[in-house]
């Protein structure tokens, strides 16, 4: 990759070295990921867990290695919303590690290439799938979500933590919103526009009505704030 071409895809999920040596089919990773947009997948909500490629050599236990492991990379993954993790497995060992995780839960993600598959599944619904899943699924999602901060978690995740009897810790809806980065520009914004139309009252032979002025501006702030965050997400 040249250096212009890496600068372009800086903290993309391309600086994973495995999603730049396959072809991968993006509308399948856009579809378990849930992004809205290729772009979206940065290295922040893509992972490349070791625990897929052990649990489809060994198999799995709750109690082996590759369970432990397995554990602590869910348990994280969860805590940071990752909402992707993409592995290259021997191609004679993925129906090993599709019995293991649930065959809805692990996708061919693109072509196989020199005896590997490249997969990818997303870590929340692996988590929602045993919390519906069987006494010994439960079980595991339960000891691997103890201690998990719902300060940061997805709803989806706090509702199935929540559902196995993890024991977990509860935040408040408006502390939630407090750390949310768009709420607070939402909010930046709408205290902003409610304050410049004020001054318009004092300025010299202004004869409309600043109630009016103040309107527009509140009525085209939520619209504005959407585009700053696109732009800048984006």
């Amino acid at each position: 990759m040249s250096e212009t071409a890496s600068l372009i895809t800086l903290r993309s999920i391309l600086d994973i070295e495995i999603a730049r040596t396959y072809q991968w089919d993006v509308a399948t990773i856009i579809s378990i990921s849930g992004v809205d947009r290729a772009g979206d997948l940065t290295t922040r909500i893509v992972e490349q867990p070791g625990a897929l490629t052990d649990i489809a050599a060994e198999g799995f236990s709750p109690h082996s290695a590759a369970g432990h492991a397995l554990s602590h990379e869910l348990h994280d993954a969860i805590q940071r919303r990752v909402r992707l993790w993409i592995a290259e497995i021997p191609t004679d060992q993925l129906p090993r590690l599709r019995e293991a995780l649930g065959s809805d839960v692990i996708h061919e993600a693109g072509v196989p290439s020199g005896g590997y598959t490249p997969i990818a599944l997303s870590p929340l619904t692996l988590l929602e799938a045993w919390a519906d899943g069987t006494d010994e699924q439960r079980a595991f999602m339960r000891v691997a979500m103890a201690g998990l901060d719902t300060l940061s978690t997805a709803s989806h995740a706090t509702r199935a933590s929540r559902a196995v009897g993890a024991s977990i810790i509860e935040r408040s809806a408006f502390l939630k919103l407090c750390r949310n980065p768009k709420f607070i520009a939402y909010v930046v914004v709408l205290v902003y526009s409610m304050a410049r139309a004020v001054p318009v009252m004092y300025v010299p032979h202004f004869r409309g009505d600043w109630r009016i002025l103040w309107a527009i501006d509140m009525i085209t702030a939520i619209p504005y704030t959407w585009g700053l965050i696109e732009m800048v997400a984006g």
